[in-house]
């Protein structure tokens, strides 16, 4: 006979393969998200050339761009309007820099490209 625990943790291994098969995306389809939430995040089209993703790790949003494409000072500079915009603050400030500072990112069509990233908060 199976015991209870041991039925839950077979439950639970199966429900993270089934979680992690659901969250597997192609490369299209990953950049088509990051895309869809990146115009949800900055409405202007302008302000998201030479955005990778911006997203939230509790009080800090970890910002990735291309260095190719947009300074680090005008990523800054975009997300000071964000913190007005999404009422958090006036100004967005660089928090402490992130292990993953740089990394290669592979887009749609196989294109390998550098992605930078940083942390901000939104302070008054």
């Amino acid at each position: 006979m199976i015991s209870a625990l041991s039925r839950a943790k077979k439950l639970i291994s199966i429900c993270t393969l089934l979680l992690l098969a659901a969250a597997c995306v192609s490369p299209e389809q990953a950049q088509r998200n990051r895309e869809a939430r990146l115009a949800n995040q900055f409405p202007d089209p302008a302000d998201r050339v030479g955005m990778y993703i911006m997203f939230q790790s509790n009080e800090t949003f970890i910002v990735q761009y291309f260095p190719s494409e947009v300074s680090r000072d005008v990523v800054l500079s975009r997300m000071d309007q964000w913190c007005v915009n999404a009422g958090l603050g006036s100004v967005a400030v660089t928090a402490e820099e992130p292990n993953f500072r740089s990394f290669n990112a592979t887009l749609a069509g196989g294109e390998t490209r550098e992605v930078r990233s940083f942390q901000v908060n939104c302070n008054s």
